[in-house]
């Protein structure tokens, strides 16, 4: 399963999907809702986080969502997907970039903490513990 395949390479995937939502954090937080760095970061972090739902959904054995595993991500890809809007229609709103920069920020720490999650699981699992 190519899916899995891939999810397997937990260092480069989850360095790559990692330093994305880092560099999209500290876009948010520092740079000005309309600026092209800002939107780009947010896109790209948007389009990451849309694949690594896929790719989950894709390696699972049921193949479904399921917004316990999915939902974190889900409504960090739909705020950041606002944060693009808010910065093509011209940036500083006010106080809905106000509320971005309060919300977004909170969202991609706790998608980041699932990331470090699947991460330390899965090298639990797989290093093997000795018991039976």
């Amino acid at each position: 399963d190519n899916a899995r395949a891939l999810l397997d390479k937990r260092g480069p995937y989850f360095a790559l999907l990692l330093g994305l939502k880092v560099l999209a954090l500290a876009a948010i937080l520092l740079l000005d809702p309309g600026s092209g760095g800002r939107v780009l970061l947010a896109i790209l972090c948007a389009l990451a986080t849309s694949a690594d739902i896929t790719l989950r959904i894709a390696a699972s054995s049921r193949h479904a969502y399921a917004c316990g595993k999915h939902g974190t991500d889900t409504l960090l890809t739909a705020l950041l997907l606002v944060d693009v809007v808010v910065g093509f229609s011209g940036g500083a709103e006010g106080k809905l970039d106000r509320a971005l920069k309060m919300v977004v920020p909170f969202s991609v720490l706790v998608s980041i903490g699932g990331n470090v999650l699947r991460l330390t699981t899965t090298r639990q699992g797989s290093g093997g513990s000795g018991e039976g």
